[in-house]
């Protein structure tokens, strides 16, 4: 019965690899990219960066040359900063058992292999954080690789490692607050540093906010504070969030550490560059209301890769029926709730506030690609959905009717 169920598990999680990966196939079918024809994926980017670098580290992996030097840049520059920030992706090591005139090809099915990964570590995230194995999980997981932020920026494969691992960090640092256990955490967080330290330094802002989030909506009632013990209450309540703070610091910490051997040297190259002059806004501005931004999350709208602030957000029209199911719901509560929507609203108006689109994106604006943290709201707002999911049937027909058709109720 056991080994039933394992199965039926890894069912799940293959599934929620498939269908994405599938989908971006037919998309390429569609588009006629190789091998479905003459065209390819590569632009942007991708096309003038990430894949002449590639082939760069491909023959200085073949041929055995130094990783911190290379002269095929201009006069020669700093191959090691330029590794750290385009090529630290693990899956990067694979080329090395590519032929070099696949290379192109190589670049691109990494795309399809890491959209499905998506969709794998966000299913794995719902099964485990709402211990349920329903096959709904496939929408949503869907929903997650397939967003609008995938749309826009899916070329854009040195990303594609922290979405990928953003999932698994945020249940890890659940684990941590929950269960006091932070190696999970640790080492993830290490590795998505390791892969990409800009799209980290975003993830890292959200863990600090969401654990708030998460000390928030814990029950203390359920913590060993309840015990007749010598130790008052609200003392043991002390106890326990300052242990909390200082797991989450020190695990944190202990990542930054694990990935100092690439993040130093990163650092150092950065002093020679416009990046190391911060200049922090001197007053506060809007780029358009949070209403604009509301219809983002329509399914006709076009993603943004320009110079305008606009969010790529879109994740399912489903978000616009079920958000309103997640806070009509009596059973989720509100301690939990309203630390989660607050976190939500402040994403969102994160993208439309100069200062904050500032501090999000490491002390620099975006050059065009905006809102690049993007993925973490959509996490947020497709777990959130989830659970309003789950409890669906427990709504009535006039309480969900409304905001299907678009009639809402005056109140």
């Amino acid at each position: 019965m056991k080994t039933k169920k394992s199965f039926t598990f890894n069912k799940l999680y293959l599934f929620a690899f498939l269908i994405p990966a599938v989908i971006m196939l037919v998309i390429f079918a569609i588009r006629e990219i190789y091998p479905f024809g003459d065209r390819s994926f590569l632009h942007i980017d991708m096309y003038h960066q990430y894949f002449p670098f590639l082939v760069e580290f491909y023959h200085k992996l073949k041929n055995g040359e130094s990783l911190f030097y290379s002269w095929n840049t201009g006069i020669g520059s700093n191959f090691l900063a330029l590794y750290v920030y385009y090529l630290a992706s693990p899956t990067n090591w694979l080329a090395i058992f590519c032929p070099e005139g696949h290379l192109m090809e190589f670049i691109t099915y990494m795309v399809v292999i890491k959209t499905g990964l998506c969709g794998t570590t966000f299913a794995v995230y719902l099964k485990k954080h709402f211990h349920t194995d329903t096959w709904a999980i496939l929408f949503f997981s869907t929903f997650y690789a397939l967003s609008g932020y995938m749309a826009a920026y899916s070329w854009n494969v040195m990303w594609l490692d922290c979405i990928v691992l953003a999932p698994i960090i945020i249940l890890a640092l659940e684990k941590l607050v929950e269960q006091g256990d932070g190696r999970l955490y640790c080492m993830m967080l290490a590795l998505s540093i390791l892969s990409n330290y800009y799209l980290s330094i975003m993830i890292c802002i959200f863990l600090v906010l969401y654990f708030i989030v998460l000390l928030a909506g814990r029950n203390p009632h359920n913590q060993d504070i309840s015990r007749p013990l010598a130790v008052p209450i609200p003392a043991r309540l002390q106890n326990y969030y300052v242990k909390a703070i200082i797991r989450f610091g020190v695990y944190s910490l202990l990542a930054g550490g694990i990935a100092a051997i690439l993040l130093l040297p990163e650092v150092a190259a950065l002093k020679f560059t416009e990046f190391s002059d911060i200049n922090f806004p001197k007053t506060v501005k809007s780029y358009f209301s949070v209403i604009d931004m509301l219809a983002r999350h329509c399914f006709n709208v076009t993603v943004e890769t320009g110079l305008d602030h606009w969010p790529n957000i879109y994740c399912g029209v489903a978000a616009f029926l079920l958000l309103p199911l997640y806070i009509m719901q009596k059973k989720i509560p509100i301690r939990e709730k309203a630390p989660k929507l607050i976190l939500l609203a402040f994403i969102l108006i994160s993208y439309s506030t100069n200062v904050l689109n500032f501090i999000w994106h490491g002390l620099n604006y975006p050059d065009s690609l905006p809102a690049r943290q993007s993925f973490l709201y959509i996490f947020l707002l497709l777990a959130m959905c989830f659970e309003a999911f789950l409890h669906i049937r427990e709504h009535s027909g006039n309480e969900i009717f409304p905001w299907c058709t678009g009639f809402y109720p005056v109140m």
